[in-house]
């Protein structure tokens, strides 16, 4: 079996996205909707930018500059090394003279200067109003004056004249090879303003090392602040990628928060002494790991070693020195950060959740039998911090580098990923047990479990193997579960569960391992999914059951079947689609859902016989999950006039799809029969036929709107129809069908 890192941590930001941190990779994000999750963060180039200037023109003064990368999303990263300066000059003439009078004239012995030309003169000594940057009069082939200018005393001595560059040149600009960047810019300042920098490039050229601009300060608009007025770093170092080697992370007033580490003891490690290489053994090493220290287990074995490298393809770890304890073919080791990061937490910036200074991190006590932390729990506007034997709560008004400061909560703690919120409480696990913490007490609340976490105990929990317990709150069975490894068992196939209503306890046992849990919804009801081996969720997920729509072809017409097949001529089906459903959306056989059993590139095999074999009208849909809704029931307006009634539905475009809407009259479970046959086609994206109950809506219209009108007259003493109801229903494929409204006219509530 593969080597696993221990359970990730997951929080949704104030942002709506959701990151997941595992202390052994880099942060991921999520928004909910892509197909697949993104490393959070930019990276940031690494070396600065050459700058140099040419052609005549108006930039003067000493000029730096930055380089940065932004993702899609407009984040930025850090800004690179500053680069050298450079003071922009097409010519420079020594002054040996500055009149004292109105406008200042500048001897500069054949100084080429010509009228309109910008100037900056630097080093005038006694006539010092002559010092700055001025737009010049050529007089002579030896002097010009300095337009707008006022000699304020004698020249003594000193002073130079640099004509502006027309164009800045910038090269050896970092060319990014990370998916992420989309986009570079380089900064630079106005004459001898550091503290802030302007957009002078910005491009979406990945490739070219050289880049040259023509603005002059007067063009550079947009404004990047690196120190505020405080002396503040702004955009220095604030925008590094979430620290890789954190393994808890938690949202808290804006902010997110990182802490905890990895000991990472997978597998096992041959080593050789005199040799700085290592080589693992069932192990799954990555490349944040490196600079991570490497400890062999043993009694011969007392020294630390830092990971200078990390092969990644073949598992082997470059030490910083060569391996000086015994040779050993099958050692137990341990890897993991510095012990300077045990006790750090790192936060970002507010409302930047992926925009880290990892010069601000906070450092946690250090208390004698406190162990490592555990977690980050964010709970009744709090946000505590979780260890193996402490709970401590994090305190701070505006800045946590500024006024942040930890103190106890609870003398007790809590494993990884071992508590859940309920309410007003906190349901956790520790080595002695289980407890209930409301902020201000504590409450053991296992006696009857107790039993589990004694080490001699028949049946007992297995400590060792604390990185894969996890727990999660199933609402609607009013039942917490705490998933953890019983005996020898490796992986949780075991949960400790308690009925907080009704304070009971039992204990559950799965047939494959339960690697993770969260709560969820499906159909707005709260649902908790299961993760197992083989990349395995269990429950239903997503907009289709099984199938992923990048895989090949999972919706199409049916060109032909069989009994037992259904064939697609067009189609392109993926191996993996054995054990997921298909069904039939529309066409003959609508309504079918059968297993694929078997699978060809154009042909599904399925499981059990089709009652009604589907034919080149049939619409299938691979692991389609069909949603069912039905209205209240609402009262016709009778006001004894013809009334206009009907039903509008808005509704997001798709490429792809339709939706099926009933009428149903005075609460019967038989929808109506339409009374005519219309096509989509004539306009208002409805299909019906006489005969048939079904309203087709075509979700591909652009407008995302339809309506069914049938004004309808009743005599409000005659015996008829007093209520309707609508019934709606659809199948999706890969695409997320969004309904916005569904009005119904001619009705009230009452």
């Amino acid at each position: 079996m593969t080597a696993r890192f221990p359970i990730p941590s997951a929080a949704i930001s104030a942002t709506g996205d959701i990151y997941i941190v595992d202390g052994a990779s880099p942060a991921k994000r999520w928004d909910g909707y892509a197909s697949s999750i993104k490393y959070a963060g930019v990276p940031a180039p690494s070396t600065s930018v050459t700058v140099g200037s040419s052609t005549s023109g108006t930039i003067v003064g000493d000029i730096y500059a930055y380089q940065r990368w932004l993702d899609a999303d407009g984040r930025v990263s850090n800004v690179s090394p500053i680069s050298t300066v450079h003071t922009p000059s097409a010519s420079t003439k020594t002054i040996t003279g500055a009149t004292n009078a109105t406008p200042i004239v500048i001897t500069a012995t054949s100084h080429g200067y010509s009228t309109g030309n910008t100037v900056k003169i630097t080093g005038v000594l006694g006539n010092y109003a002559a010092n700055g940057t001025w737009t010049v009069t050529n007089l002579t082939a030896n002097t010009f004056s300095l337009d707008g200018s006022e000699g304020v005393a004698d020249y003594t001595s000193g002073g130079t004249a640099k004509k502006g560059a027309g164009q800045i040149d910038y090269t050896s600009v970092d060319a990014p090879t990370d998916s992420r960047v989309v986009t570079r810019q380089i900064l630079r300042n106005k004459d001898g303003n550091t503290s802030v920098f302007y957009v002078d490039k910005e491009t979406t050229d990945l490739v070219s090392t050289s880049f040259s601009s023509t603005n002059d300060d007067d063009a550079l608009t947009e404004a990047v602040v690196l120190i505020d007025s405080d002396g503040n770093d702004v955009n220095l170092t604030a925008n590094a990628e979430p620290p890789a080697f954190k393994r808890f992370v938690a949202q808290h007033y804006s902010r997110l928060w990182l802490a905890g580490e990895v000991d990472y003891r997978e597998g096992a490690v041959a080593l050789t002494n005199g040799s700085a290489s290592v080589t693992g053994i069932d192990t799954n090493w990555t490349s944040s790991m490196v600079g991570w220290e490497f400890y062999p287990r043993g009694s011969s074995n007392t020294t630390t070693y830092t990971v200078q490298s990390i092969n990644t393809s073949t598992q082997t770890i470059t030490l910083t020195a060569n391996y000086a304890g015994t040779t050993d073919a099958f050692a137990y080791y341990s890897l993991k950060p510095g012990d300077d990061e045990r006790r750090t937490i790192y936060f970002s910036q507010a409302a930047y959740p992926e925009s880290f200074d990892l010069n601000l991190a906070l450092t946690l006590p250090e208390e004698v039998g406190l162990g490592d932390v555990t977690g980050l729990m964010p709970f009744s506007s709090q946000l505590y911090i979780l260890f193996e034997s402490r709970i401590y709560r994090m305190t701070y008004q505006n800045d946590p580098s500024q006024d942040g400061f930890p103190f106890r909560a609870a003398s007790r703690g809590c494993l990884p990923n071992c508590w859940v919120l309920v309410d007003d409480a906190a349901y956790m696990m520790d080595r002695k047990g289980f407890w209930m913490f409301q902020g201000n007490n504590q409450e053991p609340i296992g006696a009857v479990v107790q039993p589990l976490c004694q080490i001699d105990a028949e049946v007992r929990i297995n400590f060792e193997r604390t990185d894969y317990f996890h727990a999660v709150h199933d609402p609607m069975a009013e039942t917490v579960k705490w998933f953890v490894c019983i005996n020898s068992h490796r992986y949780p196939r075991h949960a400790v569960c308690y009925h907080y209503r009704l304070q009971r306890w039992w204990i559950e046992e799965y047939s494959v391992p339960i690697v993770s849990s969260c709560l969820g919804e499906i159909n707005g009801v709260p649902q908790v999914f299961h993760g197992s081996t083989g990349h395995r969720i269990l429950a239903p997920y997503g907009t289709l059951d099984g199938a992923n729509p990048a895989d090949g072809t999972v919706r199409g017409t049916v060109t032909s079947s069989t009994i037992l097949t259904l064939t697609d001529s067009s189609a392109s089906f993926s191996s993996n689609l054995v054990d997921v459903p298909v069904r039939i959306i529309s066409g003959t056989g609508a309504g079918q859902v059968r297993i694929i059993s078997a699978v060809s590139s154009t042909t599904l095999t399925v499981v059990d016989p089709w009652l009604e074999k589907p034919d080149t009208t049939s619409v299938y849909q691979v692991g389609g999950i069909q949603c069912l809704y039905r209205t209240g029931c609402y009262r016709l307006v009778q006001t004894g006039q013809n009334e206009r009634r009907g039903i509008e539905l808005a509704y997001d475009p798709v490429d792809t799809g339709r939706l099926v809407f009933r009428k149903y009259e005075d609460r019967s479970e038989t929808p109506v029969d339409a009374e005519y046959t219309r096509s989509s086609d004539d306009g208002n994206g409805v299909a019906c036929e006489s005969g048939s109950p079904d309203y087709v809506v075509d979700l591909t219209k652009s407008s995302g709107f339809v309506a069914n009108y049938n004004d309808g007259f009743t005599e409000f003493r005659a015996d008829g129809v007093r209520h309707v109801q609508v019934g709606l229903e659809f199948v999706p494929n890969e695409e997320r069908i969004v309904l916005h409204e569904l009005n119904l006219l001619g009705c009230r509530s009452r």
